[in-house]
């Protein structure tokens, strides 16, 4: 439920068809979520323990990465394209990606459309190894 009393589900999205990358990246409001076949895949907020993991994580590779100039690391809120028609779209809790695979034109607007050198997903208690 929301804080006006309207179920999530109402102002989420669209049901009964496919959803692109594109009409996702179009719809903040929808949430924490990812898209898997063209099926939103609601997220819960991670707890504290994940979220301390993933930030030491960024932070000890992030300093590491710019006092070398290896590249650039991205946050939680990044997703990336794993495939197409229908689309996949998956936010891992950080990625890598090395200066030289670094787009001339710098990173997109939207989703990644290549695979970064390294994607890290920190599990929490809740997550099946299967999903």
């Amino acid at each position: 439920m929301t804080a006006s009393g309207s179920k999530v589900s109402e102002q989420r999205a669209p049901y009964g068809r496919e959803v692109t990358g594109e009409e996702l990246l179009q719809h903040p409001e929808w949430g924490r979520c990812e898209l898997i076949r063209g099926e939103v895949i609601w997220m819960s907020p991670s707890g504290g323990r994940h979220v301390l993991i993933a930030g030491r994580i960024i932070t000890y590779l992030g300093i590491h990465v710019l006092e070398h100039g290896l590249g650039e690391v991205l946050g939680s809120e990044g997703g990336i394209y794993i495939e197409l028609n229908p689309d996949t779209v998956r936010a891992p809790d950080l990625m890598y990606v090395s200066r030289i695979r670094i787009p001339k034109d710098g990173f997109p607007e939207g989703y990644l459309r290549f695979a970064p050198d390294l994607a890290v997903e920190v599990l929490s208690p809740s997550d099946r190894m299967k999903d």
